[in-house]
């Protein structure tokens, strides 16, 4: 298939949010009908919704795959059901404080699915070295986002110096 697979629940938004994206790299996605599909087909996947229920499945998983969840950010979103983060080798989040008060890890937790032992570490931990992310290849990594506007502030800032060293 060529491109990275692209779903929404909603079609119409599919086409609107390709239609959207400046032209080389709206060619770079393809929209999917089916969310497995595009789970199964993506090294690397990405969650961004508001939805009260688990949209990624744990039995959808594979090897080797990311998952970055920054949807869910109050007790009553969820987009990765309790089998996800058991399937999961390694788990991190911006928070470990709000991860177990706010979205999937606090849902599975509630419902007896993982303990708060779940949680690796936290994504700063990682980026500075302080422990390890992904041990081997086959490690399903995910990271779970709650939203942290120091460090939100700190990507944008990034993404943009590095923009601006790729613009000139």
């Amino acid at each position: 298939m060529p491109g990275f697979p692209l779903y929404t629940a909603d079609r119409i938004r599919a086409a609107v949010n390709l239609a959207d994206l400046v032209e080389p790299v709206a060619d770079a996605f393809t929209a999917v009908a089916d969310p497995e599909q595009a789970v199964q087909q993506s090294d690397i996947v990405v969650t961004a919704t508001a939805s009260p229920t688990p949209v990624l499945f744990g039995s959808w998983l594979r090897p080797g795959q990311h998952i970055t969840a920054l949807g869910a950010d109050d007790p009553a979103k969820r987009e990765l059901d309790g089998a996800g983060l058991r399937r999961a080798t390694r788990v991190f989040v911006d928070s470990r404080e709000l991860a177990l008060r706010y979205g999937d890890i606090h849902a599975a937790i509630a419902r007896g699915e993982v303990t708060d032992e779940r949680i690796d570490g936290e994504i700063g931990d990682v980026l500075a070295g302080r422990i390890p992310g992904r041990r081997t290849p086959d490690d399903i990594t995910v990271a779970k986002l709650i939203g942290i506007g120091p460090q939100d502030l700190a990507a944008a800032e990034t993404a943009l110096a590095l923009l601006e060293r790729t613009d000139g």
